[in-house]
């Protein structure tokens, strides 16, 4: 498997995407969870206060009425709200009603509220003290919180799963193209090259395409200097393969025996195996053998060889222009 993800591209984005937004979901959801939790827990404590706000009045009549009965009544209307635990209503000679204490379900102490005379608001006249269901007040919002937590966690998955569509489409779809392509072309030998694709023309990939198709380019080229550069120096040992090896010659005549058995002058048989030339003349030996080394041979000589020499350099120059 892990090599699987090695070898494919979009498999090591997809993971690297995945991961990396686990750990940034993660985190967030963390601090959202806690913000979340917070916020409902102080909403509940709001409203426990706003509750108390609400029956402040009745509460103050009972008490200035001194009427137990009444008092109850008022209590236990508060008793009936889950988020308050327990009632505590007194002035300072006697305590109108205490519920029983909840203490596994109550935590963080008495919260006081000051009652005053209804019909004087400078007069205290008692205290309702009460105290906040903690374990009911955060499992809701640990649930509000984690509902948070979890709906934040799926959006950033959708958001990654879309991320990894898009950039499969977008760039691993792509490349695994070039690829296809790349393995098909042999340099030298196929002329394809890789196609410009939409939406790339300007972008890194597009000057990739650009790059390698300039590098096809270049390694036919060079490939073919090559082929040329081996035909040539092939041609060239064929050329000095020829007049290697052993080779007939008259003992007399000096005429050299070919390949085929026919027997040739010197001058013909190496003319016709490369590209040498010969010209005529006379050592001095043989000057002097002949004619004895006169002085007016000498100058014979030397217009002959001239004239010579100018009719080689213009056959020369024929072959040349030919080829």
């Amino acid at each position: 498997m892990i090599n699987k993800i090695k070898s494919h591209l979009h498999l090591k984005l997809s993971l690297t995407i995945t991961v990396g937004a686990v750990i940034v979901a993660t985190v967030v959801s963390a601090v959202f969870y806690t913000s979340s939790f917070k916020r409902e827990f102080k909403s509940y404590e709001n409203v426990a206060a706003q509750l108390i706000e609400t029956i402040s009045y009745s509460a103050a009549i009972a008490v200035y009425l001194n009427n137990h009965e009444m008092v109850s009544e008022v209590a236990e209307s508060l008793l009936q709200n889950d988020i308050i635990a327990n009632v505590l209503i007194k002035n300072e000679k006697e305590v109108f009603y205490e519920s029983d204490a909840k203490s596994s379900t109550s935590r963080g102490g008495w919260i006081q509220y000051i009652i005053y005379a209804p019909f004087s608001s400078n007069e205290q006249i008692g205290t309702l003290s009460y105290t906040l269901n903690f374990s009911l007040i955060e499992e809701k919002a640990n649930q509000v919180a984690l509902r948070n937590a979890v709906t934040l966690i799926a959006h950033s998955m959708l958001v990654a799963i879309l991320s990894m569509v898009l950039v499969y489409v977008s760039l691993t779809m792509n490349l695994r193209e070039i690829v296809h392509i790349l393995h098909r072309i042999k340099p030298g030998e196929s002329k394809e090259r890789l196609p410009l694709l939409k939406g790339h023309l300007h972008d890194e990939l597009g000057l990739l395409v650009r790059d390698t198709n300039i590098l096809l380019d270049s390694a036919d080229y060079v490939i073919n200097q090559k082929e040329e550069l081996i035909v040539g120096l092939e041609k060239a040992l064929q050329e000095i393969k020829t007049l290697q090896g052993i080779i007939p010659i008259c003992s007399k005549c000096r005429k050299i025996k070919d390949g085929e058995g026919y027997w040739q002058q010197v001058e013909e048989y190496i003319e016709k195996n490369s590209e040498a030339v010969f010209s005529h003349g006379m050592c001095k030996d043989c000057t002097d053998e002949l004619y004895g080394g006169l002085d007016w041979y000498e100058e014979a000589r030397d217009d002959i060889l001239s004239s010579e020499k100018e009719c080689i350099n213009n056959d020369l120059g024929k072959s040349f222009s030919k080829t």
